[in-house]
């Protein structure tokens, strides 16, 4: 599964920063929470681009320390998953 997800960012169309900070983010995921991301994101190249572009603001706000922006992400992603429902 791992290497199965990691094959399919490499093969994406993200740029070479977002694979190697999928590659980073993976090394600290659990199995089963790579394979949530796996079942999540399936083909559908636009959730790829969301997921990474969540992952990249939130690593960004933490490694600024700036919690406010950190809040405002983590808003977005639960209105997102809000509106799978």
């Amino acid at each position: 599964m791992i290497n199965a997800f990691a094959k399919r960012i490499d093969e994406s169309s993200l740029s070479q920063s977002d694979k190697a900070l999928w590659h980073e983010v993976l090394t600290l995921l659990e199995p089963d929470q790579i394979k949530s991301f796996s079942e999540f994101i399936g083909d559908d190249h636009d959730r790829l681009v969301m997921i990474t572009n969540n992952i990249r603001q939130k690593h960004k706000a933490l490694e600024s320390n700036d919690i406010e922006t950190l809040h405002a992400v983590e808003k977005q992603e639960q209105e997102y998953i809000d509106s799978l429902k």
